[in-house]
Formats: C-alpha cells, structure tokens, sequence
C-alpha cells in the first residue's frame, strides 16, 4: 500500500482540540497521508466513552486506520479504538493506562472536580484575567526543564489558558468524570497492535512511569523516554522515528 493511501487517526489530549496546525498533522499531510483527527470537546454531545467512539467511527466512515495516535488524554481513548482495530498501529504520546499526576495541586483539584463547589470554583477561576489563570498553570504544571524551551513552555502556557476558556465548565467535568473512571490496564493487556511510546523524563501530568507501564502491558510495544515535559515529550526531533514506524 502506498502512503498515500495510509490512513492516520489522530486523537487528542486536553485541552488543545484543534490539530490542524499541530506540527505532526501539518507533516504527515505534506508525506500524502490522509489525517483524520475528531473534535472530541464537541459541544454536540456528552463526553462519554460510546458517544466518542461513534464520533470517531463516523469520521471514519468505514475506513480502517492504519494508525491510531493517541496524545495525552486521547491515549485514554485510543485502546479502545486499537480493540476495535487489531491490525492497526499505535502511537501513546505522553500518555498511559490511566492518569496519576505527579502535581499535587493538579491531583487536588482532580478530586474536587464534578461536586457542586468545584462548579462554583471553576467558574470563578474562569473569570479570572488571563494573567491570574496562567499563574494559577504554571503553579499546577511547572516548568523543569531547559532554559531553551521556556518559550515553547511559555507559548504553550497562553495557548493552554485559550483553549481551556474555548470549553464550557459542564463540558470539562464530563471530561473529569471520563478520565476519572478510565483505568486500561486489563484492556491494554490483550492488545497485540505493534505500537511506539514516547515519555518524558521530566514530565509530571503523566509520568514517565506510565510510558514504562504501558510498555510493561502491551506485548508488541518499544518506549522512547525523551529529556521533555508535558508540553515537549513529543517534538520534531521525533519525526523521523514516526516516519520509519509508518513505513515499517
């Protein structure tokens, strides 16, 4: 089968939604791949585990992907679709059976999330300029790593906060609740989908644990830890290796 011919799915993570400028999209695009990659926030419907799968599989439109790329929160999602897609392959990106954050503000307000006062809270946090809320980001996700990718960390900050406005609160805590109650591990147990994992050192959202784990659980699997954050785990830099997957 020629490239061209080569579907690639692209589930995303929280909260950027829109990957038709993500770097990965934009290259995969000009190799002659075909990317489908769903708005899984849609405002149509409730963010639940069977409505995402229709959502996916109507994208689809029949189609089998070759390959399933799942970043972050979207790697949640992604073994689900690799179940219902065996031959597919797959790509964790800064992701892992389930989530266990190593921010302990992060992990608080996680567990707050979907009770009538974090409605309130969230609302407020909402309201607030810009400027508080990126503050309020960089105190649940701080920055670690190299003095040459503050700016990546900074962009990526203010690109974060945008997204995070663009969602109304009752659709972040389906969210919350989706994630809360997502645990893979006996699921990713079965899966035989030749797959590549890319973790963090640094990472605190979804520790390089997770990669480990993920490799631990799926039979046919290589991790690649890289020196990276949350925000960096995956980069240019990586390309080339996601290139030699595809045409493996």
């Amino acid at each position: 089968m020629k490239p061209s011919a080569k579907i690639i799915l692209i589930l995303h993570g929280w909260p950027q939604y829109r990957l038709e400028s993500y770097f990965l999209t934009k290259h995969l695009k000009e190799k002659g791949y075909k990317i489908v990659y769903p708005d899984l926030f849609d405002k149509r419907f409730e963010f639940t585990l069977p409505n995402l799968l229709h959502k996916v599989n109507e994208m689809l439109n029949n189609e089998s992907p070759d390959v399933i790329v799942g970043i972050s929160m979207g790697g949640l999602v992604l073994p689900y679709l690799a179940r219902q897609f065996p031959e597919s392959k797959l790509i964790f990106v800064a992701s892992g059976a389930n989530i266990k954050s190593k921010s302990n503000i992060f992990n608080t307000l996680f567990k707050i999330a979907n009770t009538t006062f974090s409605k309130k809270l969230f609302k407020l946090f909402f309201e607030l300029p810009d400027k508080h809320l990126e503050s309020l980001y960089r105190l649940i996700n701080p920055f670690k790593g190299n003095v040459e990718n503050y700016e990546i960390y900074e962009k990526d900050t203010k690109e974060n906060i945008a997204f995070i406005k663009s969602i109304p609160i009752e659709k972040e805590l389906e969210i919350v609740n989706f994630v809360k109650n997502t645990n893979n591990r006996l699921l990713l147990q079965g899966l035989k989908n030749e797959t590549l994992i890319f973790s963090g050192e640094d990472d605190l959202m979804m520790p390089k644990e997770k990669g480990i784990e993920l490799k631990k659980l799926l039979q046919n699997s290589h991790l690649i830890i890289n020196k990276g954050e949350h925000f960096n785990v995956f980069g240019k830099k990586d390309l080339k290796i996601v290139e030699d997957f595809l045409l493996k």
